[in-house]
Parts: C-alpha cells; sequence; structure tokens
C-alpha cells in the first residue's frame, strides 16, 4: 500500500539533500516532486479504511518536516566542506611558499642568511655612540635610546653600516 511507504519516502527524502551532489534548489525540487507523487498515490489509490484526509494531512507534514530537516542538514554540510575546502587551500599556498623558500635557499644561499636582531641593534647603538656592543641592556632600549624615530628610522638611515659592521644580509 501506499500509505506503508511513507517512511521510505521520507528517508528518500532525506538522502536527497544529503548524498546529491546537487544544489539546495534542485534537492528541493526533486523532494517535493516526490512528496507530490506519493501523496497522489496515496489519495487516489484504493484503500481498505477511510482516513484519507487524515492521512494526508499527516503525511504533509511529515514532508515538511523532512525537508526542513534536509535543508538544515544541507547548509551545516556545505558549511563544513567550505571550511575544509578553504583549509586544505591555505596549507597548499603554505606549502607552495616553503617550495620557494626552499628552491631559493638551493640558489641563493648566500641571500637567505637571516638577520640577527641583537647584532644589528647592538651594531646601531656602536654607530650612534650610546652602548657598547658588549652592553646587557636589552635590545628595545638601545633602540629606545639611541634614536627617537624607532628601528624602522634607523634601519633606513643607517642599515647599509650596520650590514657592514655585522656581516648579515638583509632580504
Amino acid at each position: 500500500m501506499p500509505g506503508d511507504s511513507v517512511a521510505w519516502a521520507l528517508l528518500y527524502t532525506y538522502m536527497i539533500y544529503l548524498l546529491l551532489p546537487l544544489r539546495l534548489s534542485v534537492c528541493l525540487i526533486l523532494s517535493i516532486l516526490m512528496a507530490f507523487v506519493h501523496l497522489l498515490l496515496v489519495g487516489v489509490l484504493p484503500k481498505p479504511i477511510d482516513f484519507t484526509e487524515n492521512q494526508l494531512g499527516a503525511n504533509v507534514l511529515l514532508f515538511i518536516c523532512a525537508n526542513l530537516l534536509g535543508c538544515l542538514s544541507y547548509f551545516f554540510l556545505e558549511r563544513r566542506q567550505r571550511r575544509a575546502f578553504l583549509e586544505t587551500r591555505q596549507s597548499l599556498e603554505a606549502k607552495l611558499v616553503l617550495e620557494e623558500e626552499s628552491q631559493e635557499q638551493i640558489l641563493f644561499p648566500e641571500r637567505t642568511t637571516p638577520i640577527r636582531s641583537e647584532c644589528f641593534i647592538s651594531g646601531l647603538g656602536q654607530i650612534l655612540g650610546t652602548r657598547p656592543s658588549s652592553s646587557a641592556t636589552p635590545s628595545s632600549e638601545i633602540v629606545a635610546d639611541a634614536h627617537p624615530h624607532g628601528v624602522d628610522h634607523c634601519v633606513q638611515e643607517y642599515g647599509k653600516k650596520i650590514m657592514g659592521a655585522c656581516n648579515i644580509w638583509i632580504i
């Protein structure tokens, strides 16, 4: 009997949203079409008991609930897939950057020597005549004492002298 197959119709309605790789609008059209066909069969085929109006009303409510649940599941699944895609994309971008840096290190090893901020700031203090290089003063205090405009200004102004003094490369 068609009235006994409402559970299968509800299951298929819900599975349309989860398993088929379709847009939400297509899933909604398919599930409404399936509900309409099921309700038409329940209403038209002969029945041994005359509870057609009650059964049709209950089936309509069940199909509405199944569609709402399917739409919610679709949105949550879509959000999770987008997040996973973005994380994968970010990790691939990071991997490409690391590969490019390693290729650059292989091709130009002298250009990739890291700058040591302590050496740089100590050299800056020596050039400006504020502190000796063996001072135990923290680097930030040396820069604050050395120049009122801070590190960025000092790097632009004195960077070449310090680069030669510290024997380092700035990329």
